[in-house]
């Protein structure tokens, strides 16, 4: 399955929390030094606010047989404790299917 869209939902909170990174089993898929402020950006190919990584391939996209692989983030600083606004992730695959899911941050 080959991933075509990210969209991420984070907090917002002061000081901001810039999301840096994106990758999935260790490959680049968003790679932003300055960092994207919050509270949402979505990743894709082409039409959305950014694209992916200039090295993504899409190799580095694909969930395979495999197994199980990790989609990480990467943030500038961890967010503050929040019972009332989530962290949300929808990956769309290329044959149009999405999965969502809402987590609160609190460790």
């Amino acid at each position: 399955m080959v991933i075509s869209r990210v969209d991420v939902y984070w907090p917002v909170s002061s000081p901001s929390s810039k999301l840096h990174v994106i990758s999935l089993g260790g490959a680049l898929l968003l790679d932003d030094g300055g960092g994207i402020q919050p509270p949402s950006v979505p990743v894709c190919t082409s039409g959305c606010t950014r694209s992916w990584y200039i090295y993504t391939t899409v190799t580095d996209r694909t969930i395979g047989s495999r197994g199980p692989v990790s989609l990480s983030f990467g943030f500038s600083r961890a967010i503050p404790y929040s019972t009332v606004n989530p962290y949300v992730v929808t990956v769309t695959f290329e044959h149009g299917c999405a999965i969502t899911q809402s987590k609160y941050y609190i460790p």
